[in-house]
């Protein structure tokens, strides 16, 4: 073949690789390429290579389209994929934005974010605020809510807004000409720029609050107002809460109290399995130690779902039970009174016919004498005349041995006495019918002195043995008074003094003294002292011998009640004062002062 023959055949195949080039049958353009032969020709030959280049360089190009083809593909079904995601999301948020019970508004900030504009709202907020979603949207806040900025919630999405940290504004009542209500927010800054704000309607929370705190007023008021002793015990018995009433009793401070155990004070405690205990007697222990009487109740109360807490409710007995001894006290009164009337006036009948009797037979015996003595001298007479010796000489031993002479020495002495000791029973029966005269539920004007003289008869047998007794009565108006209350507080008092001289021990035997001094204190009272040189009280139980049921003295000698109800009769009844003065191994003074007209305050010295 000829050169040209040649060249024409290699032109060929390269025309037909590079139509099968331009078909995109990459492959066979190659293997055509390849197979022409071209040595020799070297145009043809710098040909069929730059053809093969071209060839590979395309083929690399088709190649990196295919794969952006690819990469693109991809990369759409990914953006659709997150695109449906969006929209599932954006469904979600908007399902979930609609639904809340809280509203919810985003606003866009506007003027440098001096004002907001709403830009959505969910349902709750429209029903909350009552709008409309037409009338809202794009509208400044300030137009929608004309009192946003009285509440500080303006203030508070422009600091939001500058320094992008989120903010609780604690609740607040907004209120304008259209709605009023209690509100709580919440506010925090979205990437977009856009403000969120998130509120509830706190208005039934804040009506319900204010009405607890108006029932907790009520019964915190009901509490420190009741007439009875109330403490509020925890499930660990330790006391949370107490009234005034139980603080007086149990003599501390409410904040003392709080947080000591109950056991502390009442010993007793048994309890209940959830249900109140009737009221029963107990006592409970003050702060002081002294124990004190009480009609105690116990009331469990749940709390919560499981807490059990106890109200103790309890009164204090203390009066009632003064006044229970009182009244037994008052009814003995009235019993010995009577009874003493009755047996006065039984003895005064036949002491008054004894009385006149003896006045008869120390006259009689008057006569008799002088008919003795004249009969002597007959006697005398007729001796001397020496008549009748015989009948002389019988007279004389009749005389003899009915010892005349001896009765006529001791029958005036044994009459004397005897008009003395009917004298006394006299005086006995009087002071029993001053003691035992009952007061008629008003004040008369009594004798003080007097009351003394008649109390000092009837405790004669207290004191005879012991001691010996002084007066000195001064010279007292009448005062206005219950004779018969103030007779028993005398009448305590010498016992206790008269007790108290037999309890000396140095006393050996020795008689006593018991010094009554009656006199003037000022103008307008009245003052009685009672001394005695006895044993003294000590003085570390001095501040408790008015107590109800304090004694020293032993069982069956005292009941620890004389001391409380004299100054009961002195205080209260007689608006006086009673008060001692005290030395152990010297004795003790009991000073009662008086007002005068029964009305006026006692006075506490002379």
């Amino acid at each position: 073949m000829t050169d040209q023959s040649a060249s024409a055949e290699v032109l060929e195949r390269l025309q037909e690789a590079v139509a099968l080039m331009s078909y995109g049958s990459l492959q066979d353009a190659r293997e055509s390429l390849t197979s022409i032969s071209a040595e020799g020709i070297p145009l043809l030959e710098g040909l069929v290579s730059a053809s093969l280049v071209l060839l590979e360089r395309l083929a690399e190009s088709l190649a990196s389209k295919e794969t952006a083809m690819a990469t693109l593909q991809f990369s759409l079904l990914e953006l659709e994929v997150a695109q449906d995601e969006i929209r599932k999301n954006e469904a979600r948020y908007r399902e979930l934005f609609s639904s809340m019970n809280d509203g919810v508004a985003v606003f866009e900030a506007v003027e440098g974010g001096e004002s907001f504009i709403f830009r959505d709202i969910n349902a709750s907020s429209l029903r909350i605020e009552r709008l409309e979603r037409r009338t809202t949207i794009g509208r400044k806040l300030t137009e929608v809510l004309p009192s946003a900025g009285d509440v500080g919630l303006l203030d508070v999405l422009r600091r939001v807004y500058e320094s992008g940290n989120p903010v609780y504004l604690s609740p607040c009542f907004y209120h304008d000409s259209r709605i009023k209500g209690w509100r709580e927010y919440f506010i925090y800054k979205l990437p977009t720029e856009e403000l969120v704000l998130v509120y509830r309607d706190v208005s039934k929370e804040k009506a319900a609050e204010k009405a607890l705190r108006s029932a907790l007023a009520s019964t915190e008021k009901l509490i420190d107002s009741a007439p009875i002793g109330l403490v509020v015990v925890g499930a660990d018995e330790t006391i949370r809460r107490v009234n005034a009433v139980a603080s007086e009793i149990l003599a501390a401070e409410p904040a003392h109290l709080v947080g000591q155990r109950w056991d502390r004070f009442r010993k007793d405690v048994r309890r209940s399995s959830g249900r109140s205990t009737p009221p029963e007697e107990s006592c409970v222990v003050n702060f002081e130690g002294d124990s004190i009487s009480v009609l105690v109740s116990e009331i469990p109360v749940t709390v919560g779902d499981e807490e059990m807490i106890h109200i103790e409710a309890f009164l204090d007995l203390t009066d009632r039970k003064r006044l229970e001894t009182q009244l037994r006290h008052a009814q003995k009164l009235e019993a010995v009174g009577q009874l003493a009337a009755g047996i006065a006036h039984e003895i005064n009948t036949p002491a008054q016919f004894i009385g006149d009797n003896l006045s008869f037979l120390s006259g009689a015996f008057e006569s008799l004498s002088r008919m003795v003595t004249a009969y002597r001298a007959s006697i005398g007479v007729l001796t001397a005349s020496g008549e009748s010796p015989e009948v002389a000489r019988k007279i004389r031993e009749t005389e003899a041995a009915a010892d005349l002479k001896f009765i006529e020495e001791q029958v005036p002495a044994a009459l004397q006495d005897a008009r003395e000791g009917i004298s006394r029973i006299s005086t006995i029966v009087s002071a029993m019918k001053q003691f035992g005269h009952p007061d008629h539920g008003e004040k008369s004007q009594a004798d003080l002195n007097h009351a003394l003289r008649a109390t000092l008869e009837i405790a004669r047998n207290e004191y005879k043995h012991v001691a010996e007794v002084e007066t000195d009565f001064g010279d007292l108006p009448p005062v206005a008074c219950y004779v018969g209350d103030l007779n028993q507080v005398f009448l305590n008092l010498l016992v206790n003094a008269a007790h108290a001289i037999a309890d000396s021990p140095g006393r050996n035997g020795n008689m006593g003294r018991i010094r009554l001094h009656t006199g003037r204190a000022g103008d307008d009272h009245v003052r009685i002292d009672i001394r005695d040189t006895g044993c003294g009280i000590p003085r570390e139980i001095q501040e408790r011998v008015f107590d109800p049921f304090f004694t020293t003295k032993e069982v069956g000698r005292g009941t620890g009640q004389g001391l409380a109800i004299a100054r009961s009769i002195v205080v209260d009844k007689h608006h006086g004062s009673l008060t001692f003065d005290s030395e152990v191994g010297k004795g003790t003074t009991f000073t009662i002062i008086l007002p005068v007209n029964g009305m006026a305050a006692a006075r506490t010295g002379d």
